[in-house]
C-alpha cells in the first residue's frame, strides 16, 4: 500500500501563478543586479579580471576570489559561465545574489577532477546563495570527448575547517554535489567543522553528498533529490578509504532524501584501498528528523555495526528494499548475532521488501501507522510537509515529543494571506532595483 497524500495544493497555485504575472509586468523586462552589501566587492566589476563576461566568466570571478576578501557574485541575468575555480584565501565570504547562476562553460572541464569549486587548506569560508544555482552539464561529460570519470564535483572541499554552504541549489554535477575529504591535510587526515544547511541537491552524477573524512559536521534541512548515474548514487554516503580517517561528531537533521538511484544514506566503512581503525571510536553520527522516501534501495544502508551512530525521529517510506539494511561488504545480510544498531521513534511504511534486515532492531518504532503527506511534490512550497489528518502517533511521536520526520504538519497561513505576503515581499525588491537603476 502507497502513502496517501491527502491534500494538494492547487487553488494556492492557481493564485501565486496569477500574482507571478502581476509581479512580472510590474517588474518590466530590464532588472539591474542588486548593488553589492557593504563590506564585499562586486565580481562583476571591470577592477577584477576585465568583469563579468557573458561568455566565460571564469576570470573575473577567480580574480575577485583571488583577493581574499568578501566577494558579491551579482544576478547578472545570464549565467556565470565559468572553468574550474580554486578557493585559496581564508576568513573569506562568498555571496551568491538569488537568481545568480553560476554554470559550468560548455566544452570545459575535460579533466576528470575538474570541480566547479575546489578548496583545500583553507578556514573560516561560507558561500551563501540563497535563491541562486551551481550548475554542471553532467549529460555532457557521458559521452566524447569527454573521458569517464565520477569526480567533476560542485563542490570539492579538502582538509577545510569552519566551511559553511548555505542556500544554494546544487545540481546536475559529473560527480558528488558535494565532496568533503581530508586527505593529505593539516588537521590529521580529516576536514573539521564543516555546516551544509538549507542546500538542495538535484540530479547528481554520484551523490549528492560524499563524506570520506570529518570531524564535526551538520546537514541542515538538506533537499537531496534524483541521483543517478554510477554507484553508489546515494543521498549522502559516508565512506572513508584509509584507516586514519574519521567521521566524528556527525549530525543530519531536518532533511529530505528522496528518489535517489541508490540508497537513501549510506555508511560503508571499510570502501576503497583502507578500512577506519577502529569503527567503535571513529564513527560517530546522529540522524534525526529525516524524511527517506522513494529512494531505489533502502532508506539507510550499512556494512558494519556503529554502536555510535544514533537513528531516531524519521520517516522511512515507499522505498524500494528496506527502510534501513545491515549488510556485509560483500552484501549479504548480517542476520546473526544482537543487533547494535536501534531505530528509535521513527515510523516504517511501504518499503518493498520490508522495514528492517540484517542486525537493525527498530526499538520503539512504528510500523502500522500511515505517514500522510500533504504533497510529495518536489516544486510544490508544502513537499514533504505532514498532512492535518496524520496520526498523532507521527504528528507528535519523535523522541521530543514533536514531528517524526524533516516537516510538521502542515500550517502555512491562507492562500490569501501567503499571496499578500509575497506581493510585499516582491514589491519591496522591484521597487529597491528601481531605486539603483534611478540612481546609476
Amino acid at each position: 500500500m502507497r502513502p496517501q497524500h491527502d491534500l494538494q495544493p492547487e487553488r494556492i497555485g492557481r493564485g501565486i501563478g496569477l500574482l507571478t504575472g502581476v509581479i512580472i509586468i510590474l517588474a518590466g523586462s530590464a532588472v539591474a543586479p542588486a548593488a553589492a552589501p557593504q563590506g564585499f566587492i562586486d565580481a562583476s566589476a571591470a577592477t577584477y579580471g576585465g568583469g563579468y563576461n557573458a561568455t566565460d566568466a571564469t576570470a573575473a570571478l577567480q580574480a575577485a576570489i583571488n583577493t581574499g576578501q568578501n566577494v558579491w557574485v551579482p544576478n547578472m541575468g545570464t549565467p556565470w559561465n565559468i572553468t574550474p575555480i580554486s578557493l585559496t584565501k581564508s576568513d573569506q565570504t562568498i555571496q551568491f545574489e538569488s537568481g545568480t547562476v553560476v554554470a559550468a562553460k560548455q566544452g570545459a572541464f575535460r579533466g576528470t577532477n575538474d570541480s566547479l569549486f575546489t578548496a583545500g587548506d583553507v578556514s573560516n569560508v561560507n558561500m551563501i546563495g540563497y535563491g541562486a544555482t551551481l550548475q554542471m552539464r553532467k549529460d555532457d561529460y557521458t559521452q566524447y570527448p569527454y573521458q569517464a570519470s565520477e569526480f567533476r564535483m560542485g563542490i570539492s572541499l579538502y582538509h577545510v575547517s569552519d566551511f559553511q554552504v548555505k542556500g544554494l541549489t546544487i545540481k546536475d554535477t559529473g560527480g558528488d554535489a558535494v565532496h568533503v575529504d581530508g586527505w593529505g591535510g593539516p588537521n590529521g587526515g580529516y576536514s573539521q567543522d564543516v555546516l551544509i544547511k538549507d542546500v538542495r541537491f538535484d540530479n547528481n552524477y554520484r551523490q549528492g553528498i560524499s563524506v570520506t573524512s570529518v570531524n564535526g559536521l551538520t546537514i541542515d534541512n538538506a533537499t537531496i533529490l534524483n541521483t543517478s548515474g554510477t554507484w553508489p548514487k546515494c543521498g549522502i554516503d559516508f565512506e572513508p578509504y584509509e584507516p586514519d580517517m574519521v567521521l566524528q561528531n556527525i549530525t543530519v537533521k531536518n532533511s529530505i532524501i528522496n528518489a535517489n538511484g541508490g540508497s537513501g544514506i549510506q555508511f560503508w566503512v571499510n570502501g576503497g584501498t583502507g578500512n577506519l581503525a577502529d569503527v567503535n571510536s571513529d564513527v560517530s553520527a546522529t540522524i534525526e528528523n529525516v524524511t527517506m522516501y522513494g529512494n531505489t534501495f533502502s532508506g539507510i544502508t550499512m556494512n558494519k555495526a556503529l554502536p555510535n551512530v544514533t537513528i531516531k525521529d524519521s520517516l522511512f517510506v515507499d522505498n524500494k528494499t528496506y527502510g534501513v539494511t545491515g549488510v556485509d561488504s560483500s552484501w549479504d545480510l548480517l542476520t546473526s548475532g544482537t543487533p547494535t544498531n536501534s531505530i528509535a521513534n521513527s515510523a516504517f511504511w511501504s518499503n518493498d521488501e520490508g522495514t528492517t534486515t540484517g542486525w537493525v532492531s527498530r526499538s520503539s518504532s512504528l510500523t502500522n501507522v500511515n505517514p500522510l503527506f500533504y504533497s510529495t511534490d518536489p516544486n510544490s512550497p508544502y513537499y514533504m510537509y505532514l498532512s492535518p489528518s496524520v496520526s498523532a502517533q507521527i504528528a507528535n511521536g519523535a523522541s521530543d515529543g514533536g514531528t517524526m520526520g524533516a516537516r510538521p504538519v502542515y500550517g502555512v497561513p491562507e492562500p490569501s494571506a501567503v499571496a499578500l505576503a509575497i506581493l510585499t515581499w516582491s514589491m519591496s525588491i522591484i521597487r529597491r532595483r528601481n531605486e539603483i537603476r534611478t540612481k546609476a
